[in-house]
């Protein structure tokens, strides 16, 4: 079911309207993922892309496993 999920997320993430969104983004992006380029997901940020963290080695399931790091780059944000 989680990967179905993640699939479906994928495919409804290129119908979202970001021109409301206020805050720069930062794309954490695992190199290794199979099921987005990372220059369609530059691309559909935009000018809302603020910096890129690329993380060789992992793909979509990269929170899993720099979980800490993720929440304290938020923390520190």
């Amino acid at each position: 079911k989680g990967a179905a999920d993640a699939v479906r997320c994928a495919a409804a993430s290129r119908q979202v309207d970001l021109t409301g969104l206020a805050a720069p983004v930062t794309l954490w992006y695992g190199e290794d993922d199979p099921m987005q380029d990372v220059g369609e997901v530059v691309a559909w940020l935009g000018d809302h892309m603020d910096h890129l963290r690329m993380f060789p080695d992992i793909g979509r399931f990269l929170g899993h496993k720099h979980w800490a790091e993720v929440l304290g780059w938020l923390a520190d944000g």
